[in-house]
């Protein structure tokens, strides 16, 4: 069973007057009893990617689906 999966999720920020993205189209799912891992150098998106999995940022684009429930942006 699919616990988790996300779908096209894009995220950007604006710095200065210059949009950084800071997820780029992730998609990925996790079923029941997997074990996910994200990894990745400093700065590649992964604490705004597990914000947006946790409900704390709302996704520019994509949908989270968490226990058959859909979040969209």
């Amino acid at each position: 069973m699919e616990l988790l999966s996300a779908a096209h999720i894009r995220k950007a920020f604006r710095s200065g007057g210059v949009k950084v993205h800071a997820v780029r189209d992730a998609s990925f799912s996790v079923s029941e009893g997997e074990i996910a891992v994200v990894i990745g150098k400093s700065g590649a998106g992964k604490s705004t990617l597990l914000n947006i999995l946790g409900g704390l940022l709302a996704p520019d684009e994509g949908e989270v689906k968490l226990c058959g429930v859909i979040y969209t942006a």
